[in-house]
């Protein structure tokens, strides 16, 4: 998707944007967020968590509901059973935002 001089990956599903993908550094939460961004800024955020999923590892807070954070492919003998922030901690300093995943944000009820 053109979006200015850059581009976007979106995903439609039944006709709906299901996802968006930012790849580039250029795209930027309020405070300054996106790719190229350290691991250490993100486990700054309130109730940062890690998971997993298609391959990768991913960060998201209750801060910025709906974008989840892709980190550089973490080198650990085996992965862990949960991503707490302990075991965050320990990936190196040099983890950084690769893409950043834009679903939506659900309102609490």
């Amino acid at each position: 998707v053109a979006f200015g001089a850059d581009t976007v990956e979106a995903e439609v599903v039944d006709g709906h944007v299901w996802r968006i993908t930012l790849r580039r550094a250029r795209f930027r939460t309020a405070d300054s967020l996106g790719v190229g961004v350290p691991i250490g800024r993100l486990l700054s955020l309130p109730g940062i968590h890690g998971m997993t999923g298609e391959g990768a590892l991913y960060l998201a807070s209750p801060v910025h509901c709906g974008l989840s954070f892709r980190i550089t492919d973490p080198v650990l003998d085996s992965p862990p059973a949960e991503w707490t922030t302990a075991v965050l901690e320990r990936l190196p300093a040099t983890s950084v935002v690769t893409a950043v995943l834009i679903f939506g944000c659900q309102a609490a009820s």
